[in-house]
């Protein structure tokens, strides 16, 4: 008698924890996306509401310029440090479970697999770059503004703040930059979640 095959038919994953990782995924990659945007959002509040509120620190009284900008950046710089632990975590956690489901073929086909394997690498590239080569760098002249200030050398305060702003550019188009491939992880992940995957089915004559 002959036998007959019959083409792939969609399947769930059974895999409890292939179900899991997908879940752990698509939510760490949209709170890493989310906490970017928060982060965002603080230091757009924080300058203008102490550029209205014009505060004079005790701390650094001997400056004669504007103490605003030291104010809320020392609000910013707290939320800064605090959301680039959470993004490291959210991201170790986002691309390690969508390793896991590139290991185990479970990244929604060949094409949209390559995208979210690009988004991966993306989002890892541009926080890499920004935690550890950008942000010493302007940490460095954060300090050196306040220190300046703090001891009322105003030209070495401007100085150190003009290297700052330099800089702030290129801080916030990576952030923008990480925020979309957290966001394109998050939602391709969650697509790929609704996509059957597909096993041969046996034949029968």
């Amino acid at each position: 008698m002959a036998r007959t095959t019959h083409p792939t038919a969609p399947t769930a994953d059974s895999s409890p924890l292939v179900r899991l990782c997908g879940a752990v995924h698509v939510v760490s990659a949209a709170l890493w996306a989310g906490v970017v945007l928060m982060a965002s959002a603080t230091a757009a509040v924080s300058f203008p509401t102490m550029k209205e509120l014009g505060p004079t620190l005790a701390t650094f009284a001997p400056f004669d310029g504007e103490h605003w900008p030291i104010a809320a950046g020392k609000v910013a710089n707290r939320v800064f440090m605090i959301a680039d632990a959470a993004q490291l975590v959210l991201a170790v956690a986002a691309v390690g479970t969508g390793g896991y489901l590139a290991f185990r073929e479970r990244l929604g086909g060949r094409v949209l697999g390559i995208v979210r394997l690009v988004l991966f690498g993306l989002g890892l590239g541009l926080l890499g770059f920004q935690i550890f080569f950008l942000r010493p760098k302007m940490d460095v002249d954060l300090e050196a503004y306040w220190r300046a200030a703090a001891e009322g050398q105003a030209q070495a305060a401007e100085t150190a703040r003009a290297a700052f702003n330099a800089r702030h550019p290129t801080a916030s188009n990576l952030m923008a930059g990480t925020a979309a491939a957290a966001f394109g992880i998050a939602a391709t992940g969650a697509w790929a979640g609704t996509r059957p995957t597909t096993r041969a089915a046996g034949a029968a004559s």
